[in-house]
């Protein structure tokens, strides 16, 4: 069992990318979706608890999620809410290439102040056709960051408990 907060400290891409890492947030801890754009002033705090079996073991965790401000000029903030983290989720927006393009960036950076931690890359709106982010093309940023990636959608849900748990299960193998 896991007794310490465990966080995760999620990059926004880039405010003008529109990845929807808030609703995404939002709809893995409080199960609700919004189709308003939410922009990030400085940082947003939340925490939900995720419980799973891991290697015959019940592991309750919970997860101390930072949203934070993503926009040019604000960098030397990212450090300050990266380094503890032991886990993060980079999310792209699939309709917008630009956000792929973004989240190596945004990896070598967090990773860079965080250390080799767990990573889960996401592709984020499943639900919209004719995607610019192709799964191919995450998996091969991710793959050089040895890290899985997991296609989402923060307006039906689908694929977004997966992604938390995945980045958990991943932050209590390493913390094994």
């Amino acid at each position: 069992m896991i007794d310490e907060d465990l966080d995760a400290a999620l990059d926004r891409m880039a405010l003008k990318e529109h990845t929807s890492k808030a609703a995404l947030i939002r709809r893995f801890v409080e199960n609700k979706f919004s189709p308003e754009y939410i922009i990030t002033i400085g940082t947003h705090m939340t925490k939900k608890g995720l419980s799973f079996e891991y290697e015959g073991a019940q592991i309750d965790m919970t997860m101390v999620i930072w949203d934070i401000i993503g926009q040019d000029g604000f960098e030397s903030l990212h450090e300050a809410y990266f380094r503890g983290a032991h886990g993060g989720l980079v999310v792209t927006d699939r309709t917008r290439i630009a956000s792929l393009f973004a989240a190596e960036d945004w990896a070598k950076r967090f990773r860079n102040v965080a250390g080799q931690v767990p990573l889960v890359f996401i592709a984020n709106k499943a639900d919209l056709p004719s995607p610019a982010v192709k799964m191919e093309h995450l998996g091969e940023v991710a793959a050089r960051f040895g890290s899985p990636t997991q296609l989402t959608s923060a307006l039906t849900g689908d694929g977004v408990e997966k992604a938390f748990r995945t980045l958990g299960e991943s932050m209590a193998r390493q913390t094994k």
